[in-house]
């Protein structure tokens, strides 16, 4: 394809995604004759079959492109290497949506649910690459879905709208404690934590302030795209508030509250050290002095703002690992202990 022709067929793309247009108005808008607008129109019926949208405007026939316009890549690529072949069905495993009724592993049988992960496997199917990713996967390659909630499939495609367009969302939304309320939010960023995906959006909350808030897809239902903002959204910024809420956050959880960025000491046994070594839990901090441990425990200390999950972290490796500080999360940790004992 010359460079004229992806230039004219792009902007073609765009000019009908912006709504209907008649042969007369696009040639006044693209360069070329009549015959290569003819032939372009005829490329994009072929090319996406059931994404052009024919009407009337008087006598003159109409075409609109239904849904966001594709890219039309300028150098089409020709050749991809084993890792990038492997790389695509990787992310395809990684974005379905599990099945909570089928194994969270991939099979032969595998269908991969979601917007993304659909995506991905067209792309597989229009590169010819069907017999290639069938031989890779799930035999020497698989993704697990284990434990991960499934979303509505409806509401990623409706985020991702929203944040293409600068536009705000209406949805039913379930928070942790079980309450169902209506929601209306302006979504900034989706970010995948722990194989499951959390939208951070600015909404009021109960109490009446509006901030960046984190919601979790699968806890999302009966989305609608809506051009009214929540009131009070502030026009800019929005990113830069979710840039600082993720700085000091505890995978990818956090708290815009000054009091909640904590400095956590954790005293950690040969048995849990492999699993705590080398990985990024906060802001670093020096390290702190080693000594009146157990032989063979050492220190690790970070900053964040997610206290509420690091806790839960913590609490998970039992006595492998201690917390020394702040004093609160020892209190909790002991509290959780001591249930834990009065229940057994």
């Amino acid at each position: 394809m010359s460079d004229a022709t992806h230039q004219r067929r792009d902007r073609l793309l765009a000019l009908l995604g912006a709504g209907p247009s008649t042969k007369a108005d696009l040639a006044k808008r693209l360069p070329g004759c009549a015959r290569s607008l003819h032939t372009d129109l005829k490329w994009i019926e072929v090319t996406f079959p059931g994404r052009v949208e024919l009407g009337w405007q008087g006598r003159a026939r109409t075409w609109r492109f239904r849904g966001t316009p594709p890219t039309v890549l300028p150098t089409p690529v020709t050749v991809l290497d084993e890792d990038q072949i492997a790389a695509l069905i990787a992310a395809r495993g990684v974005l379905r949506i599990p099945d909570p009724g089928s194994t969270p592993s991939e099979g032969a049988a595998t269908t991969y649910q979601g917007a993304l992960a659909q995506a991905l496997q067209r792309l597989i199917a229009q590169a010819g690459l069907d017999r290639e990713a069938a031989a890779i996967a799930p035999d020497d390659l698989s993704i697990s879905r284990f434990g991960v909630a499934a979303e509505d499939p409806a509401v990623l495609p409706a985020l991702l709208a929203c944040l293409r367009a600068s536009r705000s969302a209406r949805a039913v939304y379930t928070n942790n404690a079980g309450v169902t309320h209506d929601l209306h939010a302006r979504p900034v960023r989706l970010v995948m934590i722990s194989g499951e995906w959390h939208c951070f959006a600015w909404a009021l909350g109960s109490d009446g302030e509006g901030r960046i808030r984190q919601y979790r897809l699968a806890r999302l239902a009966a989305i609608a795209t809506t051009d009214q903002d929540p009131p009070g959204c502030p026009v800019s910024g929005l990113r830069a508030q979710v840039d600082a809420l993720l700085r000091d956050a505890f995978r990818a959880t956090g708290s815009h509250r000054p009091a909640d960025r904590i400095r956590i000491v954790l005293a950690v046994s040969p048995e849990a050290w492999p699993h705590l070594a080398g990985r990024r839990w906060g802001a670093p901090v020096p390290t702190p002095p080693q000594d009146g441990l157990p032989p063979g425990w050492r220190r690790i200390a970070f900053v964040t703002s997610g206290q509420a999950e690091a806790r839960h972290w913590i609490l998970s490796f039992g006595a492998t690992v201690r917390a020394e500080e702040p004093a609160s999360l020892v209190a909790w940790l002991r509290e959780q202990a001591q249930a834990i004992l009065a229940g057994s």
